[in-house]
Formats: C-alpha cells, structure tokens, sequence
C-alpha cells in the first residue's frame, strides 16, 4: 500500500467491521463456561444468553414464534438447507438467474428466472412457469431481496402473491438487505429467510434461518438435538450474542447520507466519463452499493490499482472475486463479457464521509486516466483528476 492514508474499506457487502456492541456481547459471553445444551447452571446461563438474541430476532423480524428461529453457521448453510429439503422432496425450484452461487450451486435442477436489463426479475415468465406445476404439491421460490453486487431490490412483494396463487412456498437470501432496508414479516410475508451476522457487523460464522411452522423442512446437517432438534452442532454462543447486538444496533442506522454519497459518486464519475456506465441505476436499490464499469481497465487492475491507494473494493462476491470470470449477475442482466470483466462492486458503510467518497473518487479517475495514457499513449487529456 503506497499512501500515507490509512486504509479505506469500500467492500461492506462482503463483510461489515464488526460493530462495538457486538464486540462487547461476546466479550462478557467469553467470562463464562458451559455448553448451551447442558441441563446445568453453567449450560442454563449459556441458553438465556442464545435465547435472548432469538428474541432480538423475533422483535426487529415480526415473528411470533422463537422456535422460527434457528441459529446456524450462515446464509450458505441456510439456503442450502432450504434448497435440499425441496430438491429431496422432488419439488419444482424455482431460482433467480441472479443468486449468490450459494443459492446457484447447490441446485442444479432449479430452473432460473430471468432478469431485465436492471436485474429485476421477470414476473411473467414465473407466473407462466407456476402455472405448469401442479400446485397441490410442493413448490419452491426462491429470490434474493437485496442483490449483492448491484444493490438491486427485488420486487419480493409481488413474487409472493404471485407465488401464493399456486401454493408455492417462498424463500430469500436477505443477507444484503437485513440492516438496510424495512424488514419484517408484515411486509415480506415469506415462508423462509437466511442470514448472515457478519454482514451487519457481528462475527463470522454466525447465521440464522427462518423457517415458517409447518413448511417443509429437513436439517441440512445430522446429529444431536441442539436448536431443538432443528440444527445439530454445539451452539455458537459468541455467534449468536454478537449476531444479536448488530442486529439491535441497526435500528437506529441511518443511511440516507450513504444514498447521498452514492448519488454523488454516479453523477462525478459519469460527469467525468460519460463512456462508463453504473450498472442498475434505474432500478430500486439499497444505499451503500454501487456496481461501476470503468471502460477499458480490466477489474483486476483495478481492484490493485485501488490496493495500491489503500482503497479497498471488490470485482463481486466475495468467494468469487479472486476468479478471472465475467460476473454472472451482470450476464444475466445482457452486460457483454467485456464489460463485466471491467466492472467493480464498491460497498459502503453507515458511516462512510464524504471525505472517504471523494477519496475514492480520485482515485477512480487517477486510475482511469493512467489506464487511458498507457492504451492510447497520444492521448493528451487535460481532465482534472
């Protein structure tokens, strides 16, 4: 790292710090000894601690039962758990073209929807679909509410009552949006949702799944009867008290000064470069992300250029960003290989300054001017960078 600034994190969809409250959850959980399941004083306090976090969950989510809620590594965990349980059932599976590939891979017979050229899927082609199943059996839907890449909010609304007119259960990977935007059981009426503590500031390791009573469900993993008897594994106590402090603390993030740095960001960089394009930006998205195509500069250049800077940001998700592949969730949306192949997710967090923004954004043009010079060395561009 060249600059004599400190390091900057631009890459919050991949993981958040881990927020002070959580720090201090698992801090006090630490003086304490005992296993969660055990009958004893010591398992009992360790119990309370897990049972108050499910309640933190059950407040903020809207769900009536803590038993709906169970704690497990994360969202990977849980989307596959759903996903098996329907595909063990021989269930028509319905996924979004634009999943996590922790929702893509583990189904391999799931018909994907879709998506427009903003990445909102195509409500038309489900209903179609749905239609053909023989709803008087299991069916599953499963869309992710909160796009990683692109920020994309998708109209998870309309995909339920869609869903719900042929008895088809409905599934999210709300990882993105938990923290982020309104959510809870009165507006998303779903039968299942995952997520992950890490991405609102708690630990790594940490998730937790809804799962609606009476919807079809199989743990993922066999063993003993811990989260009675709906995930085996001894308890994450640590997880699950840091998961639930983040959670809390959420409440009162505002992230109306994150949209106004992201609106900002898209107006000087397409100012600057009306060749590049920000992906998605006409359709509903969360505050903090932006998916930026930089013409002509491959992402990995980029993303060293910008580790050079102190700036961390990322080509996607995360598990995949170190592979030299044109994102699938730019494909899915028509972006032509090379373009997705110059494009760089930039994430920001509830406290991301201006100062932080306009960092970043010299850089940006810094590294857009020096690939420009190096391509056409005739270039004599005076822009100020």
């Amino acid at each position: 790292m060249s600059s004599d600034l400190p390091p900057l994190f631009f890459d919050y969809n991949a993981t958040a710090p881990l927020k002070p409250e959580a720090k201090t959850a698992m801090l006090e959980v630490m003086d304490l000894s005992g296993n969660a399941a055990s009958p004893h004083f010591f398992g009992r306090q360790m119990r309370q601690k897990i049972e108050e976090a499910r309640w933190i969950f059950a407040e903020n989510l809207g769900i009536t039962l803590l038993d709906e809620i169970i704690f497990n590594s994360g969202a990977t965990e849980g989307n596959n758990t759903i996903l098996k349980t329907f595909e063990n059932l021989g269930a028509p599976i319905f996924i979004s073209a634009i999943e996590h590939a922790c929702v893509l891979k583990p189904c391999k017979s799931a018909k994907k929807i879709p998506v427009d050229a903003n990445g909102i899927v195509d409500l038309g082609w489900l209903d179609q679909e749905l239609s053909k199943c023989d709803s008087t059996k299991p069916i599953l839907v499963s869309v992710i509410l909160v796009n990683n890449e692109t920020g994309v909010i998708e109209p998870l609304k309309d995909i339920i009552t869609l869903a719900t007119k042929y008895n088809a259960f409905v599934h999210s990977d709300a990882v993105q949006a938990l923290g982020r935007i309104p959510l809870n059981l009165d507006l998303y009426p779903l039968d299942y949702m995952s997520f992950s503590g890490h991405k609102i500031g708690g630990c790594t390791g940490c998730g937790a799944l809804y799962v609606r009573t009476k919807s079809p469900y199989k743990p993922l993993l066999q063993g003993s009867q811990h989260e009675k008897g709906q995930r085996p594994g001894t308890s994450n106590v640590l997880g699950a008290v840091a998961f639930g402090a983040a959670l809390k603390s959420a409440r009162t993030q505002d992230w109306d000064p994150v949209d106004t740095l992201r609106n900002f960001l898209e107006k000087e960089i397409l100012d600057y470069c009306p060749e590049a394009s920000i992906w998605a930006s006409k359709a509903s998205r969360v505050a903090n992300t932006l998916s930026i195509h930089m013409p002509g500069v491959p992402n990995m250049t980029q993303l060293m250029a910008f580790d050079l800077d102190g700036i961390a940001v990322s080509s996607g998700a995360a598990c995949s960003s170190g592979k030299v592949s044109p994102s699938h969730v730019l494909r899915a949306m028509g972006i032509t290989p090379e373009k997705a192949l110059e494009t760089i997710r930039v994430s920001m967090g509830p406290h991301t300054t201006q100062q932080e923004a306009d960092r970043f954004l010299k850089a940006w043009k810094s590294i857009y001017d020096r690939a420009s010079n190096t391509s056409t060395p005739s270039n004599t561009s005076t822009k100020d960078a």
